[in-house]
Order: C-alpha cells, then structure tokens, then sequence
C-alpha cells in the first residue's frame, strides 16, 4: 500500500507537469495519485463525506482514515511514523531541528539548496536591529534549509529549488517589518507574484516584528 507521502507526491508532480487547466488537470491528479482507486474530484469528495459520518468524532476521523493521531507525539508530518516513512515519531522540534550555535552570519544574501535569500529593499544587516539579526542569523544557521530539507521530503526535489526543482523563481527577499496590525497574531507571512502564463515571479518572506520584539 502506497504511503501518504508517495500518494501527494505524486498528486503534487502531476499538478507540476500538467499542461491541462482547472478541474481537468485536478482529475488527472487524482487519477495518477491513487492509482486509478479514484478518477475525479468528484469521487473524492464523496468518499471523504461518506468516510466523515462514519467517524465517531474529528480526532477519530485523522486517525483511522488520515493516520493522524493527535494522543503521541508525532507531528503528523509526511515524514513522521504516521504517514509510514519513519519508524519513530517526528515531533515539531525535530521537523526543523536547531542543532548547534548560532553562527555570526553577516553578509545579505545565502544561498541553501539552491535557493537565495537576501534581505529586502536593499537593507544591510547592520542595518538591523539586535532582534532583527537574531532572526537574519538563524534562518542562516537553521531555519531556511531545515524548511527547505522538510519540504523536499514531504513533496519531493521538484518542489525544492535544486537542480531537479521546476520553481521559476529561486530567489526569496525577507522583510522585517513593523506594520502588521498590534493585534495580530500572524508571526510572518509570505507574498507572491505571477507572471502572466501562472508561473510564480516572486517570492517575498514578511516577518511581523511586533510578533517578536522579546525575542
């Protein structure tokens, strides 16, 4: 039986290929995900209802029919126990882990498995204030290729930004910014862009400082 990381990954590379649109290009999805088991949305759906009114209860639902299961420790990850990859639980700590010291990262820009991060609007980082390059220093050291290494795993190289990635755009700015709402309770947010033909042209990380200022 295939796993639940086999099974959206091969839903994701579809959608990645596909030169169809719309719901005809969500079928064929489907179709290639699951085998055959499933040849529309339409099918799905109906499943997943029928699958619901059969569960006793929300948690009951992610476990027997999502392989969820909320009373352990693992995350739920497509890389942890639950979606058959690991033989151990994957917790939140261990998806991105922080191991060693954070290092004296100065520059403006770093590139991780082939994607480059700079900071915006053309800001230094001495610029920055002591929160500020705290942040700038641990998506150096940490954050941004732990993101990176997770999201290769969950849905494969293609949607990474290495050499096999499809991303039209491998170039990703930060924005320290100040001008979220005071009572919002969103750490950081992403803004994209498109060209024309849908492919993405930009890719912009917002971190809401207000969020961190005790960092």
């Amino acid at each position: 039986m295939a796993t639940q990381q086999a099974t959206i990954q091969k839903f994701m590379k579809s959608l990645d290929k596909t030169t169809k649109t719309g719901t005809t290009a969500l079928n064929a999805a489907i179709k290639s995900a699951t085998g055959s088991a499933f040849t529309s949305f339409k099918q799905v759906k109906a499943a997943l209802i029928n699958d619901m009114k059969k569960a006793k209860s929300a948690d009951d639902f992610l476990k027997t029919y999502c392989g969820i299961d909320y009373s352990n420790s693992d995350s739920g990850l497509l890389v942890g126990k639950e979606m058959g990859v690991s033989e151990t639980d994957i917790s939140g700590a261990d998806s991105v882990p922080e191991s060693g010291s954070l290092k004296n990262f100065k520059k403006n820009s770093f590139t991780k498995k082939g994607l480059t991060v700079k900071l915006s609007n053309d800001k230094t980082f001495n610029q920055l204030n002591a929160t500020e390059k705290f942040i700038w220093q641990g998506l150096y050291t940490w954050w941004v290729e732990g993101a990176l290494n997770l999201i290769e795993k969950s849905y494969g190289a293609n949607f990474s930004f290495g050499k096999k990635s499809s991303a039209t755009v491998k170039e990703m700015s930060v924005t320290f910014s100040h001008d979220f709402d005071k009572n919002s309770t969103t750490d950081a947010s992403t803004v994209y862009g498109y060209y024309d033909n849908g492919d993405t042209g930009k890719l912009e990380l917002v971190i809401n400082m207000n969020r961190w200022t005790s960092l």
